[in-house]
């Protein structure tokens, strides 16, 4: 089930970054990116679109923690969504995927202005602040 998580966010490779975007031939935000993959294969979360371009203290946070268990950082592994702190604040997600045994993520970024797949980097495990299980 793991897998199919990973494989379903990737066939959204390349679409564009769109704030709240929720249409893959729109554009998706990191979390959008995150709900459409987790339907398709059946699993559904509870979305919430009325958050702002700029993170406002745990509202991000506190939306993830009431649907999703959090998991020890040690216990990573395919499928997991990560919660990044960016500018002081938790407010990015993306996928966790593994190549040769090694850490990717999958997620919609804003900078590179679409949804991008790449190494687990020490500088992006910094930014970790917190890891949550999709799929029990």
């Amino acid at each position: 089930m793991r897998k199919k998580l990973t494989c379903s966010a990737r066939q959204y490779l390349n679409v564009p970054f769109r704030h709240q975007g929720r249409n893959s031939h729109i554009g998706l935000d990191c979390i959008g990116l995150i709900m459409l993959a987790a339907k398709e294969i059946g699993i559904n979360l509870i979305d919430e679109k009325d958050y702002p371009r700029i993170p406002q203290g745990d509202y991000f946070l506190n939306k993830i923690t009431s649907q999703l268990p959090e998991k020890l950082t040690k216990d990573i592994t395919e499928g997991d969504m990560i919660l990044f702190n960016i500018n002081g604040a938790p407010s990015h997600v993306g996928l966790i995927t593994i190549h040769d045994n090694e850490p990717y993520i999958i997620h919609s970024y804003a900078p590179l202005k679409k949804v991008v797949e790449h190494r687990l980097t020490d500088d992006w495990i910094q930014k970790i602040h917190s890891i949550y299980n999709i799929i029990n």
